[in-house]
């Protein structure tokens, strides 16, 4: 039973990532022709980050069934975060698709490389609906950020590490600016 609950995620994932690639070859067709449609440009972009929020989704929903039985076990549980807010130092270092991707995958549980005991902390947090839990993700030059939620409020802050680290994980210090939220849908 297991295993084909597997063979299905792997598939979705196969076609989720097709799609992300034909909606980043759209946004590049778009991206040559910006003179002529700026529309074109902005719908063919929403679309990529629309595809690759779902490749993503497909992707959590594998990794969480390989590791039901681990110590880092992913809930698939999706919780509202409500609006989210990027430092000033995280929006130089990040791309849009770098928090589209981050974000999707803490909506689902994926709290990305953070310890065990941590990660059944934000595990219990995510479950009450109460507390802070928090995701750490790495960028392509290997710089690490951390997606933080208050359930309480709902709101979610993305912030570099380093920015955290000074803070001593209480505020950055860094002014924010008001982004998009995007709904929630159902994973996988």
């Amino acid at each position: 039973m297991n295993f084909r609950r597997e063979i299905i995620a792997k598939i979705r994932l196969l076609f989720r990532s097709m799609a992300a690639k034909h909606a980043k070859k759209k946004l590049l067709e778009a991206f040559k022709s910006y003179p002529q449609s700026i529309r074109k440009l902005s719908a063919a972009y929403e679309n990529f980050l629309r595809a690759i929020q779902a490749e993503q989704r497909a992707m959590v929903t594998l990794k969480a069934l390989k590791r039901q039985y681990s110590r880092k076990p992913i809930l698939m549980k999706i919780r509202d975060i409500g609006q989210y807010k990027v430092s000033r130092k995280a929006k130089e270092i990040l791309s849009e698709t770098d928090i589209a991707c981050a974000l999707e995958r803490h909506k689902c549980g994926d709290w990305g490389e953070i310890s065990p005991e941590d990660w059944a902390r934000c595990n219990a947090c995510m479950e009450t609906g109460y507390g802070y839990v928090y995701s750490r993700h790495k960028t392509a030059d290997k710089r690490y950020f951390c997606v933080i939620t208050d359930y309480s409020k709902p709101k979610t802050r993305i912030v570099t590490e380093e920015e955290l680290l000074n803070a001593g994980g209480n505020s950055t210090g860094a002014v924010y600016e008001k982004s998009q939220s995007y709904p929630l849908k159902k994973a996988g």
